[in-house]
């Protein structure tokens, strides 16, 4: 065709107009002048973009800087705050005092001033005396009574707070002098008899100061906002500039929760550019002159060239008479030509697109979806092909999920995985052939393979046995295994959608029931599916954590019991990562009561080594032993780490001694003190260190612990039970039994005769 109309066009009458140079200059300078011009402005967009990106890190590094520093300078007067709670006796003997104005009162202030002088960012501090009864205030320069102190209102909503004091957010306090100063607060609560405060308030104005300082550039702006996104402090901006801005970095604060943006202010394109980007500028429109001279010449120099070939062209055939004599447009042969070579080049590539393989692809899923094919034809064919039919034929989708995917894809290169899944495709034909069963199947993703049987009439087990007999075959000839979820039977083709949910519904349950095997919905009716997040399951796992936290070997066998006690039920794999997960971050929580170099250990390997393990396997027994395995690891560094510590043995004993002797109502840190030769506060710091928890609180647990064994295997009266296990009085065991359990021995005790809960 493209050469028959290239000896059409040659026939046609001459006459030509030399007008193909003008169109050549026409066509190209405009797309050289364009292409330049592209050029130079992507050119500018990217050395804009490299600035932008630079500027970026650049003012990153500086909000971070800024923030650090913010942070640091409140978390030093956070410090001094708490320090000075348990360090300084002139505050404690005023708190004491209870309503007296002593020398203690005087003292404080000038503490009070001492901490203002070390800390500049603080407008004011003061302490206030039992807040409940409007006790004194006591400030740098003066004592007040509570009820003529204006911050009185924000002292009463920290006795309402019931959450961790930390820094407030932005707020107004007037001080004695009643100038209203934009401050935020940090208070610290005196926990003795009466209670107190201390109150610390950061000016704003200082804090913005401190920024100001640190910025060196008049183009930067800082903005801090509170946890409440009210904005506190905004350096650098002045509206009176009316520039716009855009906020390059955005950082939140972990100890304070205050948000810090900043960026540059924009000036404008102009106001950015160098004399060094004018010239750049200047040179690039001198080569473009340059360029349109240059196509000028060279055109004139190719335009008889083009010329003599048309001249032949035409000359090739002898014109004919009755053909046009008018002008002939040079550009509209070309176009012709290539008119006809690009329709046939487009004819072979739709006819190349049109796969067999695609299109059989795309009505097996829009079968499996529950879509009716669109192509009518062509579904015919490919059942024609398979030997599946749309007639009513008992019909069902098997789903072969390939074990251990991972370790698959880790061990095979994308080309042999291919091949080996072509050799179960094969296989699966021919055992179907051999037991008569028609057959159509696609690979729906890169694990699972989506099987379509048919038969006439009914099935009678030919599709389990199917299944079986290729999975025997995958054991003994391939080096993997399948799973196979057998989905429920319908009666024709286009109900495979039922069947196909079915089925892979069943792999869902290939964590409980195992794997190398075929599970059927009727496998999930015979057995007892339970439900994976009850009261008893969240128990035991807390029960093994805090025994592996405290060091004790029993918290392997409570850990075996909790998934021996999973595997007596069925569940999805979905089930068991939620009980995982679970125990995870619980057993995060109580790393934080450890060391910070433990919890750094378990946040960086371990607990990416359990949630790896967790994407790996794929049944109960690969996450128990997985699961245990790197406990044991943890649990053994640990051991280590405390058997070298020089005090380990002696903290043993001391933890034997108080598991012996609970029921001692003498039993402290002065009887212990006397006991091994130990001060009792470094002793419940060591115990702290050691075990995660305190003195006080390991002796409340293990006689409490040891009430309820006596509550549930006895029917000794509440107050035999609490003179055994170190309590003088009833009504203090009582009260401390119901903080501890959360209710009474009398009401423990009955919840335990009516219901089976083995322990709360």
């Amino acid at each position: 065709m493209f050469v028959r109309r290239i000896e059409e066009l040659s026939r046609e009458e001459s006459g030509l107009h030399r007008n193909w140079f003008y169109r050549l200059l026409l066509s190209y300078l405009p797309v050289f002048i364009i292409i330049v011009t592209v050029l130079l402005l992507i050119s500018f967009k990217a050395v804009s973009d490299l600035s932008r990106k630079e500027a970026s890190k650049a003012n990153e590094a500086f909000i971070r800087d800024v923030l650090q520093t913010i942070d640091k300078s409140l978390r030093e007067i956070d410090q001094t705050l708490t320090r000075e709670i348990f360090a300084n006796r002139d505050i404690q003997q005023f708190i004491m005092e209870e309503g007296k104005i002593g020398f203690s009162s005087y003292e404080v202030a000038l503490k009070l001033r001492q901490i203002r002088e070390d800390h500049p960012l603080i407008e004011s501090i003061y302490v206030v005396r039992d807040p409940e009864r409007k006790g004194d205030v006591v400030l740098e320069n003066s004592i007040l009574k509570m009820e003529h102190f204006s911050d009185r209102s924000y002292l009463e909503e920290l006795q309402k707070e019931t959450r961790p004091y930390s820094w407030s957010g932005l707020r107004v306090y007037e001080g004695v002098s009643g100038r209203p100063v934009n401050v935020i607060s940090l208070a610290r609560k005196i926990n003795l008899s009466p209670a107190g405060f201390i109150v610390a308030n950061v000016s704003m104005e200082r804090l913005q100061s401190l920024i100001e300082e640190m910025s060196a550039s008049p183009l930067n702006y800082v903005s801090l906002f509170d946890a409440q996104g009210q904005k506190m402090v905004a350096a650098g901006l002045d509206p009176k500039d009316g520039f716009s801005r855009d906020d390059l970095t955005r950082l939140t604060s972990r100890y304070t929760s205050f948000e810090i943006r900043g960026g540059f202010k924009y000036i404008g394109l102009l106001g950015s550019l160098s004399a060094f980007t004018y010239g750049l500028i200047g040179a690039g429109l001198v080569s473009v002159i340059i360029g349109i001279i240059w196509i000028i010449f060279i055109s004139r120099r190719n335009y008889r060239p083009m010329e003599r070939i048309l001249d032949r062209l035409k000359k090739t055939k002898e014109p004919k008479e009755g053909l046009r004599t008018n002008r002939l447009d040079e550009f509209k042969t070309i176009e012709s030509a290539i008119v006809a070579m690009t329709e046939e080049t487009s004819r072979f590539e739709k006819q190349a697109e049109e796969s067999l393989i695609y299109t059989k692809r795309a009505i097996f899923l829009d079968l499996l979806a529950g879509k009716q094919p669109l192509l009518a034809e062509q579904f015919a064919g490919f059942r024609q092909g398979s030997g599946t039919d749309d007639g009513r034929k008992t019909t069902a989708v098997v789903v072969a999920e390939i074990d251990g995917y991972l370790a698959f894809c880790s061990r095979y290169s994308p080309e042999d995985q291919q091949l080996l899944k072509f050799v179960v495709e094969k296989s699966l034909g021919e055992l179907a052939a051999e037991l008569a069963v028609s057959i159509w199947m696609e690979w729906v993703d890169d694990r699972r393979l989506a099987i379509i049987l048919q038969i006439s009439g009914k099935a009678s087990g030919l599709f389990s046995r199917l299944c079986e007999h290729a999975g025997k075959w995958m054991k003994s000839r391939l080096p993997f295994t399948a799973t196979f979820g057998m989905g429920t039977e319908v009666e024709t083709i286009y109900q495979v959608s039922f069947s196909y949910e079915s089925a892979l519904h069943c792999l869902k349950f290939k964590a409980s029931l195992g794997k190398d095997r075929m599970i059927a919905s009727h496998d999930l009716i015979r057995v007892k599916q339970g439900e994976m997040f009850n009261f008893n399951h969240v128990l035991i796992v807390q029960s093994f954590v805090q025994a592996f936290k405290r060091g004790e070997r029993e918290w392997a066998e409570k850990c075996r019991a909790l998934f021996e006690q999973i595997g007596s039920s069925v569940f999805t794999k979905d089930d068991l990562n939620n009980l995982i997960n679970y125990t995870v971050f619980y057993m995060r929580r109580v790393m934080m009561e450890l060391s910070a170099d433990w919890l750094k250990k378990w946040e960086q390997e371990f607990m990416p080594n359990i949630l790896d393990m967790m994407d790996s396997a794929e049944t109960l027994e690969e996450v128990a032993s997985g699961f245990t395995d790197l406990l044991n690891e943890l649990w053994n560094q640990m051991e280590l780490d405390r058997t070298r510590k020089s005090n380990h043995i002696l903290l043993l004993e001391v933890r034997g001694f108080i598991k012996h002797h609970y029921g001692n109502p003498d039993l402290s840190l002065i009887y212990l003190n006397d006991k091994f030769g130990i001060s009792g506060k470094y002793l419940s710091q060591l115990f702290k260190e050691e075990f995660g928890e305190n003195f006080m609180d390991f002796l409340v647990r293990t006689r409490m612990e040891n009430a309820k064994k006596l509550l549930r295997e006895s029917d000794d009266p509440v107050q035999e039970i609490a003179g055994k296990v170190g309590y003088t009085t009833s009504i203090a065991f009582i009260r401390t039994f119901k903080k501890t359990v959360g209710s009474t021995p009398g009401d423990y005790r009955k919840s335990l005769a009516e219901s089976n809960v083995p322990y709360r």
